[in-house]
């Protein structure tokens, strides 16, 4: 029987992180699930190094515990121009109270060096998605974060993208 080469192409790898991982130029295109309740960390590699068009995907698969986080970082010796923008909107989860079920959208700051997902006020629910691209000189974030805080704060997004 003759394969469809489509359906091969359209394939995605699948990296499961159970404990920190230094990203390298080679995991272009790679989605990587988070996997560890104990938290992680994950550095992407220097954007010139990576290259325009580089990207990798990051999926909450188990919640953060309490007090943990999944934190995804540029690298050490990145240069100060070297950021992360982009935006997050927010599926807020706040079962049978009235008014939730919120989208919010922001932009990451000019200063952003961090995207942290971590309980449920931080976008660290299961669920929880943020797809990164690079242009060579900076990164650009797309995220999607399951969020289940207060009514009246469903997601802190300053606790979300960071300066470190």
């Amino acid at each position: 029987m003759a394969k469809n080469g489509f359906s091969m192409s359209n394939r995605v790898v699948v990296e499961e992180l159970e404990s920190a991982k230094t990203v390298s130029v080679d995991d272009c295109g790679k989605v990587f699930i988070l996997a560890q309740t104990a938290g992680l960390t994950a550095s992407l590699p220097q954007a010139a190094q990576a290259e325009t068009g580089w990207n990798c995907s990051f999926v909450v698969s188990d919640q953060a515990a309490a007090n943990k986080s999944y934190k995804i970082v540029l690298d050490s010796a990145s240069p100060d121009t070297e950021v992360i923008v982009g935006t997050a909107m927010a599926v807020a989860e706040n079962k049978g109270t009235p008014g939730t079920g919120l989208c919010e959208a922001t932009g990451a700051g000019s200063a952003t060096k961090a995207i942290y997902l971590e309980d449920t006020e931080a976008g660290g629910m299961q669920g929880s998605r943020v797809d990164l691209y690079t242009d060579g000189g900076r990164w650009f974030a797309h995220a999607v974060l399951h969020a289940s805080g207060s009514t009246a704060v469903p997601l802190d997004l300053s606790k979300v993208f960071r300066n470190s």
